[in-house]
Formats: structure tokens, C-alpha cells, sequence
């Protein structure tokens, strides 16, 4: 009782309704009776407290109903959608403070918040309106905030929230998803199998009956077949199957009309319908079976390839599993020659030669062809013959091997026999006759006789002949004709591998060379090693140091790869001078060849970067070897320049025989006044001054090669033996070749006038003076060396007629 007084004296508030009519007044009334029972009920509970003596609870409960200060309470107002008298009195609301100045307002969604305009308030008497058709799918509640206000705009009471609830209507009818549903099931499904589900919505509220929604089939096509084949869940909507005996040959498929109606009621909710399109799917339940029992074909031989179709009928679904066909050969193809595969569409099977068939080994093939589905839920399959027959045709002669490989040596000779080529004919039945030709022979080296296919030599082998330079294989293509018609080719590839033969001992490089006589400073010399023959006969090189002379004590040997390697000092300092040092250099080649070679190695100081500042001279060695050959063509060349020098000797002998045969006479007929040599001159003034001594220093200006002479010069007593016994060392040139003589010098002048590089040996040179130091001295200075004293000069006239002129010059009398 003290919670429902509480609750009574919390609640009792002052405010008038307008009161609907019809149940909603009466519902209203039941509220009014029920509030004056709890007035009378508190009554009586506060004087049974009084009677008890509970003066405390009876206090209390009185001073709660009296001094509580009353607040607002309003339950929420509910008002239906699609309400057309407008406007419409909803609720009024009132206060006990500030007398008839109270000023009454409104906000929230619908007043001063989207959507605007659907309520309003009577600012005096503080009555609710609603002022536009409420729509309960856009929005089913609306909550919005009443002020009691003063004339200064401040609130009397604390601000009460009105909560306006729209009720639903039944205007809105059910909506299938789509207006048709697609669904399959397998043909003889069990009964209850499910199919397929329909599915509708209401836009009306859910929780009422407004949007309860019930299903039901209408109608099937094509027509019933038997009373139920689907039924459908009023509830969810759900399809499934009624009975068995769906069988997709006989009916493939089912269009029922479903409806779906609101009110959970077919007679008064609303309705709507909708096509549910339902495909019976196949099984396996038919067997393939092929068209015809035998199938035969052709097919040329030696082709490869598509040879035909073979067809099956299916009474399943095109295009499934169950109507899909496997085909298999089971038997007379051990090879594995054909294959026959599905053409998606036509379940067709496509035949295929997958290798060549050879009509002389089997010119028919009769295979068992079996046919199955592809889903392999029957184990049971269709069986056919298929019969291959192999046409006959010219084949080309096949050689052993594709590539034939042959080693050749290089010094192979002109005719030698390389291979016999062998091709055999697969048509042995008809005894044809193979030739054999040579197609492509780059270089014209090869035969080949056209009857046993021998292929020799045209000439002798040479790798290093063009087109084989560079190469170590040289290719030629083959051919084996038949006699057939029209011929039949068939080709083989011929490799000739030249190999190699060590023929050639490998060389050092360098022959001469120098490095740093001190260890820390020399980098070494690297030492180089060639051959003339390619690999294998060639590198890997190895190098050795003579070990008959101990020279691995002063000297290492490091090999750096197949071809090179560092010559270093052992010791940390070697003496300045040069080195002969022998070596062994071997091939890799079989045999094995090995060459001694010398190095000529000079040691030199180094400067801190170990480059030579005084050169060694180096000993003198063999630089290079020579051939027995080119030996033999030195020693005839200078055999023939011997021979060659002698008949030239000869003929100049002769000739200068003749020369001075000639000059003697000539001289002798000549008187003694009127013998003058060619060199000696006619003076008209002697001189000897002594300026002329002066003049010149004879001892400086004489030149070397006249030292020698220059004691009997200056003496002529001292003559150096018989004047008789002198032979000139050149013929005298005759007096009538004179112009020969002048022609050869102007040649030689010329010659030397056209060429800048050559010396001025055959020029002549004019000197106007000839300066002090001059190298010719005057006659008087041949004087100015002897002794002043007086000497005899007789013996000139002992000398023959030549010298009567020099005699008649020192004053002797000429006899």
C-alpha cells in the first residue's frame, strides 16, 4: 500500500485530456473509476493506522501526500496513421504556477525538427494539435518537449516529454522478392526433398497481424498430373517435394503460382502472387549406345592426325553429366596409336592417328571402342568396332641415325674412305633401289659413290682451309634417293670432327727480357707459352726450370693458369748481369711434346719502383729455332751471293787490266816537259810568305786518316820504299772519259739533291775563305815544319820524269 500511495501521490498531477470516443473513451473510464478506488483505499489505511496507534506511518504518508510537490507525468498518447480529421486535438497540458499568465510551448521532430508542421500547441491553453496525416512505415514515433513558460520567457515547471506513438494500419500489401523463382530437383527424388523457397515482405508492422504473411500454391502447369506433387510451408515459404515419381523425360519442369497473403488470413488480408519455375534435373538413367555396330575408316600411311567421328545416342540431358560420353579403345591397339576424344556439344568421339602406321607391318587395325557418362554412376558400357585401313604409299629411306658423327684427322689424305652411309626402304615389298647423294658440301671436300655410299676425301684435309677456319666440325647433308615414283628422299646429317694431332711443341715468349736483381723490388717475369696446335693438343701448359743446373736456388717458377707463369729470384739479391736460363715448356696434347727453350734475362738496378735505371747487356743465345728447311734456303742464298760476288770480281779484274793497260800507254808517250798528272797544277804565284805560315795550325787541321802519312809528307827523302813498286789503288781515269765522268757526277749531284735524307757526300763545296784552323795547309807551312838547314834534294830526279817539275821547284837541276 505504501508503493501504490507512493506511486498514487508521485503520479497525481493536474491535467485535462480530450478524451477520444467510442473504446478509447471507454478504456478511459475503466483509468477514472480506478484512480477514486485508490483515494478511498488510502483513506481507509490512514485511519486503520490511526486505530493501530502507527501515528509515525500515518504522518508520513500524509505529510507525502500533502507537501510533495506535484510533477508531470504524461503516459504516451498513441494516434492512428492515415488520420484525415485534421486538425485534431491530441492532449492539453497545464500548470498551477503563474495563474492565467503561463505561456505554453512546444519542440522536437515535427515542430521545429523534420519533419516540420505536424504538431502544434495552443501557446494559452496549452493544447496539442496534430496538423498532418502521419504515416507509420516513414516514421512510428515521435518524442517531443512542452514548456510552461512565464511572460519574461522563464520556465515555470520543469519541461515534460510528450511521447506520441502512431499505430499501424493494414495498408500495405505483401511484395514477393521477384516475380519469378527458379529452383530444380533431381528426377525421382524422395518424397519431402527440398526444392526451393519462395520469400515475400509487408511493409506494415510485423508484430500485428497487419504484417503476419501466410503462403499457398494456386496453381501448376502443366497440369496436374497427380493431386499433390509440391507443397509449399505456409509459414517460411519452403518447397518440397510431395510425392516420387518426378521423371525428367516425361515432364522436365514445373511452373507453380504461389500466393502470399497479410492478416495471417487468406479471406481478409491483402494478397499478392508470384512464379516459382521449377526444372527437374536429369540422372544417369539412360544408357549411351553407339549409332551403328562397326564404324569404318581409312587413312593414308605415314599420316598423323584426325581420321574420323564415331556417335553415340544418350536419351539424358544435353550438356550433363549424365548425357556426357567417355570413349575408350579397350583393345587392338597395343601401341597406343589411337586415341578418341569427346567434342563438347555433340558428344561426338573424334578419332586420332597419334603415330604413323606402317601399311608392310599391318595394313589394318580393327579396335574395340567402348562408350561411357562422364558421372561413371553406371558401371555398364556400350562396346563398338572400329576398322582402320592403312592405304599404301612410297616411303622415303630412313637412315640408321639422323646425325652422323665422324672423326677425321687433320692430315687425313685425298681418297681416304671417311664412312659408308647405310639407308634401308620401309617399302621392303618392292624391292626399289637407294642411291645416295651428297646435297649440301660446303666446301666441295666430300664424295660420296652413289651405289655403296662410301664418302671419301676430294682432297686432302685441312682445318685451317676456308670455309673449316675457326671451325673444329665441318656439316654436310646427305641424301638417300629410292626408285621409286615419284623418289622418295630421306636425309641424314653429316658431322666431320677434325681432330686434332700434336704436330707442334710449344714456344716461350718473351725471349729476351729483364727485371730487378733485388726480390723485394722485382715483380717477376711473366712468362708466356703458345702452340700451333688447338685443343686438347695444346694447353694446359707446364713449365720447368732446368734442374741439371740448380737454378730453383736462385730462381721460382709459380704457374698462374693453364697458359702462363712468374718467374721470380729465390734469393733476396742476385748480381747485376745477364742470365742464359733453360726451360722446359710440355703441351697437353698425346703424346705429350716437350721444348727446351732459353731465356736471355737481364738483371738490372732498380730505382723504389722497380724500374731498371742501368741495363744489363744480355748475353747472346738463340732467339728464335729455325726449320731444316729454312736453314737449307740460307745456306743456298748465300751460297748463290758467294758465287754471284766472284763472277763480279772477274769482270772487274778484266776491266782494270785493260784500264791500265791503257794508261801506261798513254804515259809513256808523253815527253818529260809536258808530263803533268791530273792533280798536279800550274801556279803563277808560288808564295810562302810569312802570313801563309801564320795562316794555319797544320797540326789541328789535319784530318786522322792523313796522320799516318804526315812524317813522309813533310820528308821526301824518307819515301817509303821503291817508287817503282807503288801501285795506285784506283785506275786512272782516261783523259776521253772525261765526259762519262762529268754525266755521273751531275747524276749523283742531282740524286742527292732530290733526297733530304742524304748526306752531301757528292756535292760540291766553294769556300771564298777558308778561315783560320783550315784543314788544307799552305805549301809554305810543309816548309815551316822542317829544320832551317839546307838540304839536298837530288834524289827527286831518281824518281822518273813525273817528278822533274817538284825537282825544278826545290832548285835542283833537272837532268
Amino acid at each position: 500500500m505504501l508503493l501504490f500511495c507512493g506511486v498514487v501521490v508521485v503520479r497525481s498531477t493536474v491535467l485535462e485530456i480530450d478524451r477520444p470516443r467510442g473504446r478509447q473513451r471507454k478504456k478511459e473510464g475503466h483509468c477514472n473509476i480506478m484512480m477514486s478506488l485508490f483515494r478511498v483505499l488510502l483513506t481507509c489505511t490512514c485511519f486503520i493506522l490511526q486505530a493501530q496507534g502507527n501515528l509515525q506511518v500515518m504522518h508520513l504518508l500524509q505529510r507525502q501526500y500533502q507537501r510533495i510537490r506535484r510533477a508531470w507525468v504524461i503516459p504516451p498518447i498513441s494516434i492512428l496513421e492515415n488520420e484525415r480529421r485534421l486538425p485534431k486535438a491530441l492532449v492539453q497540458i497545464r500548470s498551477d504556477k503563474g495563474g492565467d499568465g503561463v505561456i505554453y510551448s512546444i519542440k522536437g521532430p515535427g515542430v521545429d525538427q523534420p519533419p516540420l508542421g505536424i504538431f502544434s500547441i495552443d501557446h494559452i491553453t496549452g493544447r496539442v494539435f496534430l496538423q498532418q496525416t502521419l504515416d507509420r512505415e516513414e516514421r512510428d514515433r515521435y518524442q517531443i518537449t512542452a514548456y510552461a513558460l512565464d511572460h519574461l520567457g522563464t520556465t515555470l515547471e520543469t519541461p515534460v516529454e510528450l511521447d506520441i506513438v502512431v499505430l499501424d494500419q493494414n495498408d500495405n500489401r505483401p511484395v514477393f522478392h521477384g516475380t519469378r523463382f527458379f529452383g530444380s530437383v533431381p528426377e525421382n527424388s524422395e518424397p519431402g526433398t527440398f526444392v526451393m523457397q519462395v520469400t515475400a515482405t509487408d511493409a506494415d508492422d510485423p508484430n500485428t497481424f497487419n504484417g503476419a504473411l501466410r503462403y499457398r500454391l494456386i496453381g501448376q502447369t502443366p497440369g496436374w498430373t497427380q493431386t499433390d506433387v509440391f507443397t509449399i510451408d505456409e509459414q517460411t515459404g519452403d518447397i518440397r517435394t510431395l510425392a516420387a515419381g518426378l521423371d525428367r523425360e516425361h515432364i522436365p519442369s514445373y511452373n507453380l503460382t504461389v500466393q502470399v497473403s497479410d492478416m495471417a488470413d487468406w479471406t481478409v488480408g491483402l494478397t499478392n502472387t508470384a512464379t516459382a519455375s521449377i526444372m527437374i534435373s536429369d540422372r544417369n538413367d539412360n544408357l549411351p549406345s553407339f549409332t551403328t555396330d562397326t564404324f569404318d575408316m581409312v587413312v593414308e600411311e605415314g599420316v598423323v592426325g584426325a581420321l574420323g567421328r564415331v556417335s553415340v545416342r544418350d536419351a539424358d540431358a544435353p550438356g550433363t553429366p549424365a548425357w556426357s560420353v567417355i570413349y575408350d579403345v579397350q583393345e587392338g591397339d597395343p601401341e597406343d596409336s589411337f586415341s578418341i576424344e569427346t567434342e563438347a556439344g555433340t558428344n561426338e568421339g573424334l578419332v586420332f592417328v597419334l603415330k604413323p602406321l606402317d601399311f608392310e607391318a599391318k595394313p589394318t587395325h580393327v579396335l574395340r571402342i567402348s562408350a561411357r557418362n562422364h558421372d561413371g554412376e553406371q558401371a555398364t558400357v556400350t562396346v563398338a568396332t572400329l576398322v582402320v585401313r592403312v592405304l599404301d604409299r612410297n616411303e622415303a629411306p630412313v637412315f640408321t641415325k639422323d646425325h652422323l658423327w665422324v672423326d677425321v684427322s687433320e692430315h687425313a689424305q685425298q681418297r681416304d674412305l671417311l664412312v659408308t652411309l647405310s639407308a634401308t626402304d620401309p617399302d621392303h615389298l618392292a624391292a626399289q633401289i637407294i642411291t645416295y647423294e651428297l646435297a649440301d658440301d660446303p666446301s666441295g671436300s666430300l664424295d660420296v659413290d652413289r651405289e655403296s655410299g662410301d664418302v671419301t676425301l676430294r682432297h686432302d684435309m685441312d682445318k685451317y682451309l676456308e670455309p673449316l677456319a675457326g671451325n673444329i666440325t665441318y656439316r654436310a647433308l646427305v641424301l638417300a634417293v629410292d626408285s621409286g615414283s615419284p623418289p622418295a628422299t630421306g636425309t641424314t646429317t653429316l658431322h666431320l670432327y677434325l681432330r686434332e694431332v700434336n704436330d707442334f711443341a710449344p714456344e716461350l715468349t718473351p725471349a729476351r727480357a729483364q727485371i730487378c736483381h733485388m726480390r723485394d723490388l722485382s715483380s717477376g717475369l711473366l712468362l708466356t707459352a703458345v702452340d700451333g696446335d688447338a685443343h686438347p693438343q695444346a694447353d694446359p701448359f707446364h713449365f720447368y726450370l732446368n734442374q741439371e743446373q740448380n737454378l730453383s736456388r736462385n730462381w721460382t717458377l709459380t704457374p698462374i693458369n693453364d697458359t702462363h707463369a712468374l718467374l721470380g729470384l729465390q734469393v733476396e739479391e742476385m748480381p747485376i748481369g745477364s742470365y742464359l736460363l733453360p726451360f722446359l715448356v710440355s703441351d697437353s696434347g698425346t703424346p705429350a711434346l716437350t721444348a727446351r727453350r732459353s731465356l736471355n734475362l737481364s738483371l738490372c738496378e732498380c730505382d723504389s719502383n722497380g724500374d731498371c735505371t742501368r741495363l744489363a747487356a744480355a748475353v747472346a743465345g738463340p732467339i728464335f729455332s729455325l726449320s731444316f728447311g729454312a736453314i737449307v734456303a740460307i745456306v743456298i742464298s748465300i751460297v748463290s751471293l758467294l758465287v754471284l760476288c766472284l763472277l763480279v770480281m772477274a769482270c772487274l779484274m778484266c776491266f782494270q787490266d785493260s784500264r791500265t793497260t791503257t794508261l801506261v800507254k798513254t804515259v809513256l808517250s808523253r815527253s818529260s816537259d809536258s808530263d803533268v798528272r791530273d792533280n798536279v797544277l800550274h801556279y803563277d804565284d808560288q808564295g810562302g810568305g810569312e802570313q801563309d805560315q801564320d795562316a794555319y795550325d797544320l797540326d789541328k787541321l789535319r784530318a786522322a786518316s792523313l796522320s799516318s802519312t804526315a812524317t813522309w809528307l813533310a820528308e821526301p827523302d824518307k819515301w817509303p820504299g821503291n817508287i817503282d813498286n807503288v801501285k795506285p789503288e784506283r785506275p786512272v781515269a782516261d783523259m776521253k772519259n772525261t765526259d762519262d765522268m762529268e754525266e755521273f757526277i751531275k747524276q749523283s749531284i742531282d740524286s742527292a739533291n732530290k733526297d733530304p735524307s742524304a748526306p752531301p757526300y757528292d756535292s760540291f763545296l766553294l769556300y771564298d775563305y777558308e778561315g783560320i784552323g783550315s784543314l788544307p795547309g799552305s805549301l809554305s807551312s810543309l816548309c815551316s815544319q822542317l829544320n832551317n838547314e839546307d838540304h839536298d834534294y837530288d834524289y827527286l830526279h831518281g824518281w822518273g820524269p813525273r817528278f822533274h817539275r817538284l825537282a825544278d821547284m826545290y832548285g835542283a837541276d833537272v837532268f
